[in-house]
């Protein structure tokens, strides 16, 4: 047998290993990936009702908020502004400027609402929010959990709160 020969054969045995190897580590990928999905779903149906649970309660939290918000400006007879920046809310009087009370909202991820204050605020007036509002209807606030649910809070003209979309013009 020639040096070639030799050189050929041990290439083709070197490659039949590293093709050997590539097909076990495929596999084992294969293996790892389907276990950790199959964990994950074992986790969510475990746990599905206190996730369920945490996502109720998070729009529960920031929906009360802004109708308390609503109702101490109806009852006070006062003009409230609700400002939003970043994971931010909070509550100040407009008429001294003075901040009421402040919440950080990890679940905050957008803000369709704009006054003509500026932008990212709702402003009551005596409940509603018409006199200052730039769109007819209102604006909507986007908040997603950690699990990656996503909920609108719609607030309209009126200063009602409901879940769901802002209205088209």
């Amino acid at each position: 047998m020639t040096k070639e020969e030799k050189l050929k054969k041990k290439r083709a045995c070197y490659e039949a290993n590293r093709e050997r190897e590539r097909a076990r580590d495929r596999e084992l990928y294969k293996r790892n990936r389907e276990a950790s999905i199959a964990r994950i779903r074992a986790y969510y149906l475990e746990n599905r009702e206190a996730i369920l649970e945490k996502r109720k309660e998070y729009r529960r939290k920031n929906k009360g908020k802004i109708s308390n918000t609503r109702f101490e400006s109806l009852m006070k007879n006062k003009y409230l502004v609700v400002k939003f920046k970043g994971k931010k809310m909070s509550v100040s009087d407009h008429q001294t400027g003075g901040s009421i009370e402040t919440m950080q909202t990890p679940t905050l991820k957008g803000i369709r609402y704009d006054t003509k204050l500026g932008k990212n605020m709702i402003v009551f007036d005596s409940g509603t929010t018409n006199r200052f509002n730039t769109r007819i209807h209102g604006g909507e606030i986007l908040l997603r959990s950690w699990l990656g649910f996503s909920k609108y809070i719609h607030v309209n003209c009126t200063g009602y709160i409901m879940e769901g979309r802002y209205p088209e013009d």
